[in-house]
């Protein structure tokens, strides 16, 4: 009787971790998907940064044009 008590128990615990665990994952995804639209967010922005660069470095190289 004892033994099938702590047998039951047992699952019962390492389903409750199961549980938790789970839940861990779910929450690790949810903060990957939000990580995710961070990233694709800064690769936004920094395609738009480098559609600038170009437009500067000819600014640049006039102004030294003019400077020489």
């Amino acid at each position: 009787m004892h033994q099938e008590y702590q047998a039951r128990r047992g699952n019962t615990d390492q389903a409750g971790h199961g549980t938790c665990k789970a839940r861990q994952g779910i929450d690790q995804a949810r903060q990957g998907t939000s990580q995710a639209r961070q990233g694709i967010d800064q690769a936004r922005h920094g395609m738009g940064q480098a559609r600038h660069i170009p437009s500067k470095t000819g600014h640049d190289s006039g102004e030294a044009w003019h400077g020489a």
